[in-house]
């Protein structure tokens, strides 16, 4: 977990984006994973060094302990006592299965059309908005679409880059009025060397209508008078990543349940005095992907 002095240090040392017209102030964003909960934390430090969390828990916050303890406090309140605890009628299979399609608040688990709370890109845009919005000292700007996000290829090993496009539009404006949309670039990177949860923001600028600038392999618009990490030909995405589009769709709940009664039946599951062992497994068996 990075240090409160990191984020600080970055917001008093930007790095080097003076060149860019439209770049933002403090380039670090801290994250925190919740993967029993399919959620992901976003943490930001304003010019004034307040501290704000995405998805929203309150604040804005004078430390990281705060935000660490607003986080766990909302996921309590948010917990739903009937998946997160075996209730009287179960049978054992009942309450593994029940753990396997619900987060802890009663949501049922999908691969898309996630509720807004576990919409990990748009939450990641969000915090880059009003970023932005505290940079050029206004609110004026609202998150409309994220029309692309790609990772991309660097020869940077250790490094997963992300060349990100979105609309936004002006308060105020209407909904339907497209005219005053303005498209943005943003390039966000993590170290997976270091092992930190934390994104820093190396690009963050307006599109124009003549930018056309190069990036192998990425479908993104990029800027032409700007500093980023263009996609490498030779270069192979860390440790195996990818950035294919999966095409399989959320199964049929149905058919899901059935499916899951059947493997854990198999797996031992309807065994006496199973469950207190193995209480914990679904929830680590299960993978969350955007």
């Amino acid at each position: 977990m990075a240090s409160e002095n990191d984020l600080i240090s970055s917001s008093l040392k930007p790095a080097r984006l003076d060149i860019i017209p439209d770049c933002l102030a403090s380039p670090c964003i801290l994250t925190l994973d919740r993967w029993e909960w399919g959620m992901m934390f976003y943490i930001r430090v304003d010019l004034a060094g307040s501290y704000h969390a995405y998805p929203h828990v309150g604040g804005p916050f004078k430390t990281l302990e705060e935000v660490y303890s607003a986080i766990e406090c909302d996921l309590k309140q948010r917990q739903d006592p009937k998946i997160t605890m075996p209730q009287p009628e179960d049978t054992q299979v009942d309450y593994v299965v029940r753990q396997c399609l619900y987060w802890p608040d009663g949501k049922r688990k999908k691969r898309f059309n996630v509720d807004e709370r576990r919409d990990r890109r748009r939450l990641l845009v969000q915090a880059l908005v009003d970023k932005y919005n505290d940079y050029i000292g206004d609110l004026a700007y609202e998150l409309k679409n994220i029309v692309h996000y790609e990772s991309v290829c660097v020869r940077d090993a250790y490094k997963v880059t992300y060349h990100i496009n979105f609309t936004t539009k002006i308060k105020g404006t209407e909904e339907l009025d497209c005219r005053m949309d303005e498209l943005f670039f943003a390039e966000v990177t993590c170290d997976i060397k270091t092992g930190e949860r934390k994104f820093v923001v190396s690009c963050f600028c307006r599109i124009h209508p003549i930018d056309n600038g190069r990036c192998h392999g990425c479908n993104a618009k990029h800027p032409n008078a700007a500093v980023y990490s263009p996609g490498q030909a030779d270069a192979c995405f860390p440790f195996g990543a990818s950035n294919m589009v999966r095409e399989d769709c959320d199964e049929d709940p149905v058919a899901e349940e059935k499916r899951l009664r059947i493997f854990y039946e198999k797996m031992g599951f309807n065994k006496p005095g199973y469950i207190e062992k193995q209480r914990m497994v679904p929830s680590r068996l299960l993978a969350w992907k955007l």
